[in-house]
């Protein structure tokens, strides 16, 4: 594989617009040169960047999940009504 193929490969994602053309254009001729062992470090980096911030963003759903469904437990457990130990103001006064 020549190390143009290899760049081919390098997945250039997060790039948008023109400027994330033109950084992604500098990039590459940045690293036209470059030996196939650099160009397959790069490409780790990147998408072990990737699998950092696709954690990340799992670990945010699961604490919205846990949101959403305390929301629902508090709702579903308020009447609705005038009642002295409502549910959702116990919880807000806890805070």
């Amino acid at each position: 594989m020549t190390n143009r193929e290899g760049i081919g490969r390098i997945g250039w994602g997060g790039a948008s617009g023109k400027e994330g053309a033109l950084t992604a254009s500098m990039a590459i001729i940045e690293m036209k040169d470059m030996p196939m062992a650099v160009l397959n470090a790069v490409a780790r980096a990147i998408w072990r960047a990737r699998i950092v911030v696709s954690r990340a963003i799992e670990a945010k759903q699961r604490q919205l999940a846990a949101l959403r469904d305390e929301l629902a437990h508090l709702v579903g457990a308020c009447q609705g009504n005038d009642r002295p130990d409502c549910p959702i103001m116990d919880r807000l006064e806890a805070e």
